[in-house]
C-alpha cells in the first residue's frame, strides 16, 4: 500500500505544481505589465519592476494554491481514469475511499508548504517589494510609511505620526491626551522620537501644553520619555495589507486594536482565513475527487479541467464575497472565513455519497 499511496500522491502533486507554475506565471506577466506604468518615475526602471514581481511571487503562490490544487487533482485523477488505472485499482479491491484518502495525503504536503510560505516568507518579501517600489519612486525620502501620516490610539492618547523611518524612529509626532472623551487635557509635540523598547519612546526637541480650564501652560523640552503600548511594528502593520501579514502579526495587531476599542474586523477576518487555509486545500481536493468519481466520471479530461476551473473560480469569488459581507452585517469574521470551504466540502461529500 505504500507504493500505491506514493503513486497516487505523485500523480496528483505533479500536475498540481505544473498548474500552479502556469497560474503564477500568468499572474506575474499581468503584474509586470501593470508596474511598467511606473517606469520613469524617480529611479524606477523595468528591472525595478522585475524585482517587485519576483518578490511578489510567494504571495501569489499562496493565493493561487487552492485553485491549482483543484485543477491538479482533477487532472491527475482524470489521467488515471482515462488510462483505466482507476478501473484496475477498483478491480484489485481498492475502494474509492482508499483512493480518496491517498489523494488527501497529497493535500497535507501542500498545506504544510503553503503554511510555511504564508507565515515566514510572504510578510518579508511583500515588505521588501514595497520598499523597493518606494525607494525607486522617491529615492530621497527614506520613508517606511505610505501617505502623509497616520493617526493611532494608545489608551487615552490619540497620536499622529508624520513619518516613521526604518530604524525605529519617527518624525513630527503629536500626542493628544483626553481626560474625558470630550475634554482635551494635554498636547505634546516632538520633532523626532526613538523607540527604546519595553513600551518607551524617547521624544526629542518638542513642547508640552497642559490645558486647565481656560489656562494653557506650555513647556519646551529637549528630551522626554513617553510610555505607550504603541510600537513601530504596529505602525508598519497598519501600512501593510492584511493578507501580507503573518498569522502571528495579525493576531498581535488584532489584539492591540481590540484592547484600544478600535475596529479589528478586516484583520480578524484575515487571521481566521489563515487559520482555515488548510480547509481550503482539503475542500479543493475533495471537489476534485468528487469530479472524478461523481457526476463527471464519464466525460473527457478536458471537460473535467474546464469544470475544475469553473469550480475554482467559484470558490475564489465566494471567499472574496463572504468575508466583506460578514463585516458589513456585523457577523463574526470567523463566519466569513469558514463558510466557503465548509460549503464546498459539504457539496463534495454529497456528490461522493451519491456516486456510491
Amino acid at each position: 500500500m505504500k507504493i500505491f499511496n506514493r503513486y497516487i500522491i505523485r500523480s496528483v502533486l505533479t500536475p498540481t505544481l505544473f498548474v500552479l507554475f502556469l497560474l503564477v506565471s500568468l499572474r506575474a506577466l499581468f503584474a509586470f505589465i501593470d508596474v511598467l506604468d511606473d517606469v520613469g518615475k524617480g529611479e524606477f526602471t523595468a528591472m525595478t519592476g522585475l524585482t517587485i514581481v519576483a518578490l511578489s511571487l510567494p504571495l501569489w503562490i499562496v493565493e493561487l494554491l487552492p485553485m491549482a490544487t483543484l485543477i491538479g487533482t482533477v487532472l491527475g485523477l482524470g489521467v488515471l481514469s482515462s488510462n483505466s488505472e482507476l478501473t484496475a485499482m477498483r478491480a484489485a479491491s481498492v475502494s474509492p475511499m482508499r483512493i480518496g484518502m491517498a489523494t488527501l495525503r497529497s493535500a497535507l504536503v501542500l498545506v504544510f508548504a503553503g503554511a510555511l510560505i504564508s507565515e515566514f516568507i510572504v510578510p518579508r518579501t511583500s515588505s521588501m517589494a514595497e520598499d523597493v517600489r518606494l525607494n525607486a519612486i522617491a529615492p530621497d525620502q527614506l520613508l517606511h510609511m505610505r501617505g502623509t501620516g497616520v493617526w493611532m490610539r494608545s489608551t487615552q492618547d490619540y497620536v499622529f505620526f508624520r513619518r516613521v523611518l526604518p530604524d525605529d524612529t519617527a518624525e513630527q509626532i503629536y500626542i493628544m491626551n483626553f481626560s474625558t472623551p470630550l475634554q482635551l487635557s494635554r498636547v505634546t509635540f516632538a520633532e523626532s522620537a526613538r523607540y527604546e523598547g519595553d513600551g518607551q519612546w524617547l521624544l526629542s526637541h518638542g513642547s508640552q501644553s497642559d490645558y486647565d480650564g481656560e489656562q494653557v501652560r506650555t513647556e519646551k523640552f529637549e528630551l522626554k520619555t513617553w510610555n505607550s503600548d504603541l510600537a513601530p511594528d504596529h505602525l508598519q502593520l497598519l501600512q501593510t495589507k492584511p493578507e501580507e501579514l503573518s498569522g502571528a502579526g495579525l493576531f498581535s495587531y488584532r489584539n492591540y486594536l481590540l484592547a484600544n476599542g478600535l475596529d479589528a474586523g478586516k484583520y480578524d477576518l484575515e487571521f481566521w482565513r489563515k487559520v482555515f487555509q488548510p480547509l481550503n486545500l482539503i475542500a479543493m481536493v475533495l471537489a476534485g475527487i468528487a469530479s472524478v468519481f461523481g457526476p463527471l466520471r464519464t466525460v473527457t479530461v478536458s471537460a473535467r479541467i474546464l469544470a475544475g476551473v469553473a469550480v475554482g473560480l467559484a470558490f475564489h469569488y465566494s471567499s472574496q464575497i463572504f468575508g466583506p459581507v460578514s463585516l458589513v452585517y456585523d457577523l463574526p469574521p470567523i463566519f466569513g472565513a469558514l463558510m466557503p470551504p465548509l460549503i464546498f466540502m459539504i457539496g463534495a461529500v454529497f456528490l461522493l455519497r451519491r456516486a456510491r
